[in-house]
């Protein structure tokens, strides 16, 4: 594909597990779009990045994370600590229950440069606040987590259910897992 590109990132390394490549490369970028990679690209283009000793990859995903701009406190603003460290989506592993997931879905996932994705968790106020989240058995609501994943499935990717002593307290771990279970049956989620 024929310039002008806004951006040349030409690095030492270039990997791309699409396509196989893994070499020193230029990356042509369009918009916010890959447009070129190739080992050399002579085009017009506005700039051009030159990193000889560099790897470019492309955007990593971090696994397990706690991303929240507001009402957590474990949650990190993911576009100031995960993006300028190379990753571009980040899955948040249970930060919202049903309780709050609206407001989290809004004031992280879709305030985010970053991509956001979000495990939801059963126990409908989240892991975000300090104590149990399943302190009392009401607080694991099937119904509850089944109707927020309705509401935001594109941003849901799966049901999150920490039955460790921490989390449970003097809850039954088994009646909390099984529940979980119903709540991924009933959504067809992870």
């Amino acid at each position: 594909m024929a310039g002008p590109f806004d951006l040349i990132v030409r690095a030492g390394r270039v990997v791309c597990p699409a396509t196989g490549w893994d070499a020193p490369a230029d990356v042509a970028i369009r918009g916010d779009r890959i447009a070129e990679v190739a080992p050399v690209v002579t085009s017009d283009v506005r700039r051009i990045l030159e990193f000889p000793d560099g790897i470019c990859l492309p955007g990593l995903i971090d696994l397990h994370a706690h991303p929240a701009r507001l009402g957590s406190i474990y949650g990190v603003d993911p576009d100031r600590h995960v993006l300028p460290r190379g990753t571009t989506t980040v899955m948040s592993q249970g930060d919202a229950g049903a309780a709050n997931c609206d407001a989290f879905v809004r004031d992280t996932i879709e305030s985010s440069q970053t991509r956001v994705v979000l495990a939801i968790n059963l126990s409908s106020r989240g892991e975000a606040g300090s104590g149990s989240c399943f302190e009392r058995l009401e607080l694991a609501d099937v119904d509850a987590c089944v109707k927020a994943v309705e509401r935001h499935r594109a941003h849901i990717w799966g049901i999150a259910v920490n039955a460790s002593q921490n989390c449970c307290g003097s809850t039954d771990p088994r009646e909390i897992v099984r529940r979980g279970l119903l709540a991924a049956e009933q959504t067809g989620l992870p």
